[in-house]
């Protein structure tokens, strides 16, 4: 998948679905591709807060796991959402410690909600899975 598209031009409200060799997820995006030193907005600290902070939409039983990249145990048993788009959790993790970008429409978002989130959400976890 083009990195242009995926960051300028991201049409979706999910983000941090993709794989890794010998990992094998639905969505054909190498996650390789999405780490770039050069990102760096000047909120880059309360992206990663919000990525981080975001209620759960659903929660997994499996414990924190150690990341494929550097070894650090993050947690990663679920999906958060703040009710419009929906990321993996420990998506945080890979924008702060390994440069992953996020789509330019993902950080307006945030950007457009003052980096609040909600304290509750109300979408059904269905409404907002990738599709």
């Amino acid at each position: 998948m083009d990195i242009q598209f995926m960051q300028k031009k991201w049409p979706f409200k999910w983000w941090g679905y993709w794989y890794y060799k010998g990992c094998e997820i639905p969505f054909d995006i190498d996650g390789t591709k999405v780490a770039d030193p050069n990102w760096a907005p000047s909120d880059i600290d309360k992206i990663v807060e919000y990525l981080k902070n975001a209620p759960l939409a659903i929660g997994k039983l499996a414990p924190s796991r150690a990341c494929g990249l550097c070894g650090e145990m993050i947690f990663t048993s679920g999906e958060q959402s703040d009710d419009e788009w929906i990321w993996p959790a420990g998506t945080w993790h890979f924008v702060a410690k390994h440069h992953h970008f996020i789509p330019d429409s993902f950080i307006e978002h945030i950007r457009a909600r003052n980096f609040e989130l909600p304290q509750k959400l109300t979408k059904p976890f269905q409404e907002m899975v990738p599709k």
